[in-house]
């Protein structure tokens, strides 16, 4: 239900923007946030801030220790080439 709900959330994000759900690149630090960006149509880049393996955030674009990681690898990340799916 939780990723249902999240999915739902997105979708009505996304369209009170007026963006397609492809145009959506999100962060998440855990599994249901992969599993919502994707259910919604959207990429997403995973952080290890959440406790997870790196096994459990399969599917994300990238994934990064933190915050401060991302920032530091940032020319590289798929903020910059998004166009990387």
């Amino acid at each position: 239900m939780r990723i249902a709900a999240s999915v739902w959330r997105l979708h009505v994000a996304l369209a009170k923007l007026g963006l397609p759900s492809g145009a959506a690149l999100l962060l998440g630090d855990t599994p249901c946030d992969i599993e919502a960006a994707q259910g919604a149509g959207g990429r997403v880049i995973a952080l290890r801030s959440g406790g997870f393996s790196d096994h459990d955030l399969a599917g994300a674009l990238a994934i990064y220790d933190d915050m401060a990681d991302l920032l530091a690898r940032y020319a590289a990340s798929p903020l910059v080439n998004s166009s990387d799916e």
